[in-house]
């Protein structure tokens, strides 16, 4: 799959049916302070370069065991960085509100209202075994 297409497969998600909530959950996204390597500062004024700067990051510290959590968001990153490029924008907060949310839950920044903390349910007992 192209970037391009990337790009269009958020027009279909979850957080874009919703579209009174994703103006909020954007703008929520866009002030929210993310870590730069120094200090923090908003993810909307990331650019493409310091994406990729965080991707790199990332990477460095992703191994085994817990840190494995690490490398989708490392990942996520480096896409937002080559979707920045693609569409020729500045920085996060030029990008379409639906990708900005995205992005943001991709990256955790926003909560996506699933808790990686939660317990997994249970698989209910398959009735041909019991």
């Amino acid at each position: 799959m192209s970037l391009s297409q990337e790009a269009h497969r958020y027009a279909g998600s979850p957080v874009c049916r919703q579209n009174g909530e994703v103006a909020d959950r954007s703008k929520e996204a866009l002030e929210s302070k993310v870590h730069d390597g120094s200090e923090y500062r908003a993810f909307g004024g990331f650019t493409a370069d310091e994406a990729d700067a965080r991707a790199a990051a990332l990477r460095e510290v992703a191994g085994f065991g817990p840190t494995m959590r690490v490398r989708p968001i490392a990942q996520a990153w480096g896409e937002l960085a080559r979707l920045m490029r693609e569409r020729a924008v500045d920085t996060v907060a030029d990008l379409p509100a639906e990708q900005v949310v995205d992005f943001a839950q991709r990256l955790w920044v926003i909560s996506s209202g699933q808790s990686m903390l939660r317990e997994p349910k249970p698989e209910p007992p398959d009735p041909g075994k019991v």
